[in-house]
């Protein structure tokens, strides 16, 4: 169990290095994740694409699975690790439709940022499965 823990807290540590990492950007201009997705949100209002705001309003998903790991860490509680499982999967999605959100605006070039963090989420989703599933002694 101290094992998959381990890989819980240190994929969302990875999940949120990930967001301060360089994402897409125009030129020269290096964003992070928090400021792809207010691009995303004012440039996705401005060209009327409604799939490109829903993308930067739920990007903020990915912080919150982050909060989320650590709490199923703490509680240890099966219905908190596979909530955080399923927010987790949701945020790595996230992180990689910003890619595509991000071209739709005429946002240029592939960062390593979206990848890290849908890593860093994948890895979450994986050990808190890997809890409920491997270990019975979780509490319900």
């Amino acid at each position: 169990m101290q094992r998959l823990k381990v890989v819980v807290v240190a994929g969302g540590a990875i999940c949120i290095a990930g967001t301060l990492l360089p994402w897409p950007s125009v030129g020269q201009t290096h964003r992070n994740g928090f400021e792809l997705a207010s691009a995303l949100a004012d440039l996705g209002h401005q060209l009327d694409l409604g799939n490109v705001r829903a993308i930067a309003a739920l990007w903020f998903v990915l912080p919150a699975a982050c909060g989320l790991a650590l709490l199923a860490v703490a509680l240890e509680r099966r219905w908190v690790y596979t909530a955080t499982a399923a927010v987790a999967l949701l945020a790595g999605g996230i992180a990689l439709a910003a890619i595509w959100a991000a071209r739709q605006v005429g946002l240029d070039g592939e960062k390593l940022g979206p990848i890290v963090a849908a890593f860093g989420a994948t890895m979450v989703a994986a050990g808190c499965t890997a809890s409920v599933v491997w270990t019975g002694r979780l509490k319900s």
